[in-house]
This record gives structure tokens, sequence and C-alpha cells, in this order.
């Protein structure tokens, strides 16, 4: 049987973090807008911090969530690659619509793109996301039609859109040619979502 895996030392790593940077306890709830009180039971692993609060913290020590979980944090910003034969690949319920993620998607990222493949007739149609979504695209190749909500609007090669994913939308390829897009999800109120108090991976 594989030994269980324990869950990272949030605490630690937070505290360890905030060190190297030569904060207080202080500077860091006025910068993350949480209590010192909250951050030293958490530093002392007395709390179980949700995620809507470790994000606050991470943005606090200006590090992205994975340099919570290890304890490390990037220097120099993110340089993040994908390459293609390690990408993500979605298919649409029709099996004509193929979508490749072209971001490298973390736990707290509000932004994803995707490059989407269209065959002759294929639609891509989505049920309405968090309240506060959107969709950006901008056409490769071909023809798509965009509708969103009662909206619709047929877009040619050279055009983009901007549009409320909160709403039911689809992209649809109704020519007889292939079409291509990048086409980019942006949740805005991911804060919100986070305060719906998500319970952690392992618990």
């Amino acid at each position: 049987m594989p030994a269980e895996m324990s869950p990272p030392k949030i605490g630690k790593n937070i505290a360890s973090l905030r060190k190297k940077r030569n904060m207080s306890l202080d500077a860091l709830s006025e910068l993350s807008g949480v209590s010192k009180s909250m951050l030293f039971q958490i530093e002392q692993d007395k709390a179980n911090p949700s995620l809507a609060t470790v994000w606050k913290i991470a943005r606090g020590l200006n590090v992205d969530f994975r340099g919570i979980l290890s304890g490390e944090a990037e220097e120099g910003g993110h340089f993040d690659i994908v390459r293609k034969p390690d990408a993500s690949v979605l298919l649409s319920d029709d099996g004509k619509c193929r979508l490749r993620v072209v971001t490298n998607v973390h736990l707290l990222d509000s932004v994803v793109g995707y490059y989407l493949e269209m065959k002759p007739r294929g639609a891509l149609i989505s049920k309405p996301h968090f309240p506060g979504s959107e969709e950006i695209l901008f056409v490769l190749k071909g023809s798509v039609t965009v509708k969103s909500g009662q909206n619709e609007a047929e877009l040619h090669r050279g055009d983009s859109i901007r549009y409320a994913s909160d709403l039911e939308h689809s992209v649809e390829n109704r020519t007889n040619s292939e079409a291509e897009a990048y086409l980019i999800v942006h949740n805005k109120n991911w804060e919100q979502a986070l305060k719906k108090q998500m319970p952690w991976p392992w618990q």
C-alpha cells in the first residue's frame, strides 16, 4: 500500500516566506487584509485557513499559490511555458471542437486561455459560468457565430468579441470549412468564489 501523503505545511511556509522578506506580522496583516491574530494562529498551525484566506496572504507576500504550498517564491516574476505536447486538450460534446489550453493553469487563476479548433458544423455550447465571468474570442481562421443570452453575432477572420459567459453561451461553426480562434475565459469575481469556503483537495 502506498504511503499516505501529508498535506503541505501551510503555516510553516507562510512564516518562512514572511521572514525571508523581513516582514512583521503587522505588515503582512496590513498588506493581506488578514488579522494579525489569524496570521499568528495559521503560522502556528493552530488554524486551518480557507482558500480565500490563503489567497489573500499570497497576495500580501507577493507570491503565487504554489509558493505558499512549497514555501519557495519564484524570483523575477512568472515565466511559465506550456509546450504543445504537454498542453491539456478538451473536446466538445459533439466531438467537433478541440480546446487546447495555452496558459499554465493554477488553482487560483482567474484567466485561462485556449486555442480553439472547430470542424465544419461544430458547436461549443456552454452553461452559465460563475457570476461576473466573461470570454474574449479572436477569430484566426474561418467564421464563427457567438451567442450570449439573447445576443448573437457572426465573426470572421480578424474579428474579436467580448461577451458575458455567466449566461448560456455558445460558439458555433455554421460553415462547411474549418475555423480556429483564441478564447480567453476571465472570471472577474474569482475572489468572491473563493469566499464560498472551498475545501482543500485533501479534506
